[in-house]
C-alpha cells in the first residue's frame, strides 16, 4: 500500500527558518559518500528527453543549462519538450499511458500522485554515484522521499504570495497594503480600485479554483487540507471559501468568469503583465518572469490574513525526476545532479525555480542577484521568519481534485449553480476521488 512518508507531509518550520535566515542547513548524506559536481558516466552515446513547463524566461534559462550539460557530457544528446503550464499534466499522463514519457520530467506538488502510480524512477541506486544529495537541505530532500525512497530532486524552496503591480495601483491613487492586511482590507481596496479603474482593470485575479489558496485559507482557521489523505476540513469550510470569492466577484474585486477564463496562459500575455489586473496569487519565484514581461514595478505580499495569519508555508517549488521506464537511468541521475550542483548551471538558473536548495549555491547566488530575484529572496526570508505553518503536498488525486475545483468555480462564476448547490455537488465528487486514491 502506498503511503506518503511523514517527512514529506510535515516539514518542521524551525528547520525551514534556518534555511532562509541563517542559510546554514542540515545536509542529507549518502552512506558518508560524496559525488563530484561533474559525475563520471559511461562514454557510449546516450539520449535523453527533458520535459518542463514554464515561462519563456524559464525556457531560455533551461535551454542554456542543457547546452552546458551537453558540452560537459558530449556523449549525451538531450531533446526537449517544454510548454506553458496549461495542458502539461494531461500531456504527460498520455505519454505515461503510452509508455513513451520523457526521461526527465518536471513535477510540482503532484509528484506523490505519480510516485503512487509507479511511473517515477527510484533514485536511491544512484545516490552517492551519479547523484550527489549531500549538499541539499535535508528538509527539501526529504520532501521527495516516499516510503523511505528518493524519487526526485527539489529545484528550489518557495512560498506563494500575492504579486502586486505597484505602478497600476499608484495610477489609480491607491497605496500598496502591508503584509498584515486582511480579507476585509482586500475587499475594501478592490471596491476602491473598481471605482477608479472602471472596466479597464480589476484588482485581483480570482483564485477560488486553486488548492493552494484553499490550503492557506484553512491554515488561517487552524485546520489543514489533509493528513496522509484524510481531509482536514468540512463542507462548511468549502462553502465559505467559494462564498468568499462569489462575494468578491459580485463586488467587482475579481473579474467575471468569462473575462478570467479568456486570459492567455503565457505570463508574457497575462492580465498582470498587460495591466488588466493589479494582483494575482503566484509562486514567489515566478515574479521573475512577470517582472521580465512588464516595465511596471512589481512586489510580493503575504496572503490576506485570517485569525491565525496568512497561512503560507515554505515549500519545495518543484522537482525534477526520472521516468521509471527510462533506458538511461544513470544519465537521468547525472542530469538531475547537474541542475542542482554544477556551479555554472546553478548560476544560470538563479532563483527562477525558487531559492537554491544547497547552501553553497544559495550563498553564492545572493551576492549577485538582480532586483526581481531579490524580491524572491526577501519574500521567502520573510515567510521563513514569520510563518508557523507546515508544508502539505497536494491532495491525493491532484489532477482530478484540481479539475473538480475548477469545475465548481466555473459553475458558480457562470451562474450555472448557486454556491450552495455547487458545493453539494463538489462534496459528493470529492468523496469519490479520494476513495480512488486513499487506501
Amino acid at each position: 500500500m502506498f503511503k506518503l512518508k511523514k517527512s514529506g507531509i510535515t516539514l518542521v518550520m524551525s528547520v525551514l527558518l534556518v534555511f532562509t535566515s541563517a542559510c546554514a542547513s542540515t545536509k542529507e548524506g549518502s552512506s558518508g559518500s560524496t559525488a563530484p559536481e561533474k559525475t563520471e558516466i559511461k562514454t557510449e552515446a546516450k539520449e535523453l528527453t527533458v520535459a518542463w513547463w514554464g515561462t519563456q524566461t524559464r525556457h531560455d534559462l533551461t535551454l542554456k543549462v542543457i547546452d552546458l550539460f551537453q558540452k560537459k557530457y558530449p556523449n549525451v544528446k538531450v531533446n526537449t519538450q517544454y510548454q506553458a503550464i496549461d495542458g502539461y499534466t494531461d500531456k504527460i499522463n498520455v505519454q505515461f499511458s503510452a509508455g513513451n514519457a520523457p526521461d526527465v520530467i518536471q513535477f510540482g506538488g503532484d509528484l506523490p500522485e505519480f510516485v503512487r502510480k509507479g511511473v517515477v524512477l527510484n533514485l536511491d541506486p544512484y545516490v552517492g554515484k551519479a547523484l550527489n544529495v549531500t549538499d541539499i537541505d535535508k528538509t527539501m530532500n526529504d520532501s521527495a522521499k516516499f516510503d523511505g525512497k528518493l524519487y526526485g530532486v527539489a529545484l528550489g524552496a518557495n512560498a506563494r504570495g500575492i504579486v502586486v503591480n505597484n505602478t497600476l495601483l499608484q495610477k489609480y491613487g491607491l497605496a500598496v497594503p502591508g503584509n498584515d492586511w486582511t480579507w476585509e482590507d482586500l475587499k475594501k481596496l478592490g471596491i476602491q480600485f473598481s471605482a477608479a479603474a472602471g472596466n479597464n482593470a480589476y484588482l485581483l485575479k480570482g483564485f477560488d479554483s486553486d488548492l493552494n489558496g484553499l490550503e492557506y485559507f484553512l491554515n488561517q482557521r487552524g485546520k489543514s487540507i489533509h493528513n496522509n489523505g484524510v481531509i482536514g476540513f468540512t463542507k462548511q469550510d468549502i462553502l465559505e471559501w467559494f462564498s468568499l470569492f462569489d462575494d468578491l466577484r459580485k463586488n467587482k474585486v475579481i473579474p467575471p468568469s468569462d473575462f478570467q477564463t479568456a486570459e492567455p496562459k503565457e505570463i508574457e500575455r497575462s492580465y498582470l503583465a498587460t495591466g488588466k489586473i493589479a494582483m494575482a496569487h503566484i509562486p514567489s519565484n515566478t515574479i521573475v518572469g512577470y517582472q521580465a514581461a512588464t516595465k511596471d514595478q512589481l512586489t510580493l505580499l503575504d496572503y490576506p490574513h485570517g485569525a491565525k495569519g496568512g497561512g503560507v508555508p515554505l515549500r519545495p517549488s518543484m522537482y525534477m525526476a526520472g521516468y521509471a521506464k527510462t533506458k538511461n537511468p544513470e544519465e537521468v541521475a547525472a542530469f538531475l545532479n547537474f541542475m542542482v550542483n554544477d556551479p555554472e548551471a546553478t548560476a544560470i538558473l538563479g532563483s527562477e525555480r525558487g531559492i537554491p536548495v544547497t547552501a553553497k549555491v544559495r550563498d553564492q547566488a545572493k551576492k549577485s542577484v538582480g532586483p526581481a530575484d531579490k524580491l524572491v529572496y526577501d519574500y521567502v526570508d520573510y515567510i521563513g521568519k514569520t510563518s508557523t505553518f507546515a508544508y502539505t503536498p497536494d491532495l491525493p488525486g491532484a489532477s482530478e481534485t484540481s479539475k473538480l475545483f475548477q469545475v465548481t468555480s466555473d459553475k458558480i462564476g457562470f451562474n450555472q449553480l448557486t454556491v450552495e448547490k455547487a458545493v453539494d455537488e463538489f462534496w459528493v465528487e470529492l468523496d469519490k476521488i479520494l476513495k480512488k486514491y486513499v487506501k
